[in-house]
């Protein structure tokens, strides 16, 4: 018995699934890696007023528009600016506004 194999598909089809499997795999771990960094500097805040380190869009790796400067812009986030951040960072916003302030807390690496 013979087999025979034709590639089916296309070499721009190829060069599509190739470069869609390097985005995914490769690329989506740039925000991760980016916002790992900013929370474990974020983890040594001892004040709330010291300056956060900016963590990124978990998908574009882009900066958050509109992160809280310090500690304490985030201790007093509105809810419109923690689903914001939510959003950005690939989490769900589930609770009161308080729990979900102490979420994006611990999102950014900050400790109670």
């Amino acid at each position: 018995m013979r087999f025979s194999f034709e590639l089916c598909a296309s070499p721009k089809a190829l060069s599509m699934a190739f470069s869609n499997f390097y985005r995914s795999t490769f690329l989506s771990s740039i925000p991760r890696n980016q916002n790992s960094i900013a929370q474990t500097q974020n983890s040594m805040r001892d004040f709330s007023d010291q300056a956060l380190v900016l963590l990124v869009n978990a998908i574009t790796a882009d900066d958050i528009p509109g992160f809280p400067a310090n500690p304490s812009a985030l201790n007093h986030a509105s809810a419109a600016t923690i689903n914001h951040l939510f959003e950005a960072l690939g989490l769900r916003g589930v609770g009161t506004l308080v729990e979900n302030r102490r979420r994006t807390a611990a999102a950014t690496g900050l400790n109670d």
